[in-house]
């Protein structure tokens, strides 16, 4: 029969130990968050094995009772499930921890909302294989630190791309030619980059209309397909039904399911989320995956034409 004055007794027993246990357990996971999903299960199997070696945290010498089955071992069971969930759901809902889907080839896209950058510190210490950098927006703006990002990718010899942010109220020519003007490309630099995210107060077929001119003279210009960039909502809402289908889709979705995108469209890259850590930048940081091989990227990358 159970007995709440024994059950009580055995969870005042374990609550300082398990407190301390969960405690160390939540702050590793915040150190070591890159390391994915095993650290996750420290907290609870932690405190699931311990009690494995010895009675003396779930049993004084009177209380003891066989290992198996019975009150204790049910009472045993009741008390971990929190303890593993607790700490995966914290820190998840608080941005400490990030959680890769699956083992693609990962990269960064950052602004001057990441301020400086120690590049040097992310090669050395991250495995990134590409970074996207935010270089216009409209028709006139310029990020700050583009030039300063731009040269490091260079000098460390990360696969770099370029977006640029499309605001709606502006005309697709101008803003392109703003971009072309702010931009130096290289063979191997991965395709411009259109970031669409925004109506403006345009309509959706004024709004299609600039992105498509946009898209056809820096293609022109550049003899590359640019990547369109959008969270999987605004294009499904706004650009699914509007002619985009030959251009490359960056999309973000963040979760750990990959997006599913109407009228068989399917992503090229997927930004999975914004709260990202990465040795070397100090602001979280969007993070990416591309849904194909190292051969595979070098493959859609700009190729500079030679002018006779």
């Amino acid at each position: 029969m159970f007995d709440v004055r024994r059950s009580m007794f055995k969870i005042r027993r374990f609550i300082p130990f398990s407190t301390l246990i969960w405690s160390f357990g939540a702050a590793f996971c915040a150190i070591r968050q890159k390391s994915g999903r095993i650290v996750l299960l420290f907290p609870g199997l932690a405190i699931f094995l311990h009690p494995l070696k010895s009675n003396r945290v779930f049993y004084s010498p009177h209380l003891r009772q066989q290992r198996s089955g019975g009150p204790d071992q049910n009472m045993r069971w009741l008390l971990v499930i929190p303890f593993i969930i607790a700490p995966v759901w914290c820190a998840e809902s608080i941005g400490l921890l990030v959680l890769a889907p699956g083992a693609q080839l990962t990269g960064v896209d950052v602004s001057h909302h990441q301020k400086r950058i120690e590049w040097d510190s992310v090669v050395t210490k991250e495995n990134i294989h590409f970074a996207f950098v935010k270089a216009t927006e409209g028709g006139d703006f310029r990020d700050s630190m583009f030039c300063t990002n731009w040269d490091a990718l260079s000098r460390l010899g990360i696969k770099r791309g370029a977006y640029h942010f499309f605001r709606g109220y502006g005309c697709g020519y101008d803003q392109a030619a703003h971009f072309l003007s702010s931009v130096d490309m290289v063979t191997g630099d991965l395709p411009p980059v259109l970031d669409v995210e925004t109506l403006d107060g345009s309509s959706p077929e004024a709004l299609a209309t600039e992105l498509h001119i946009w898209l056809k003279t820096v293609e022109l210009h550049l003899a590359v397909k640019p990547i369109i960039y959008s969270n999987q909502n605004f294009f499904d809402r706004y650009l699914a039904d509007k002619g985009f289908d030959k251009y490359p889709l960056w999309i973000a979705r963040y979760s750990q399911d990959a997006p599913a995108l109407t009228d068989n469209y399917y992503w090229t890259f997927w930004q999975f989320t914004n709260k990202g850590c990465v040795e070397g930048i100090s602001e979280k940081v969007d993070l990416n995956i591309f849904s194909g091989t190292p051969e595979m990227l070098d493959d859609m990358s700009y190729r500079k034409v030679a002018i006779p």
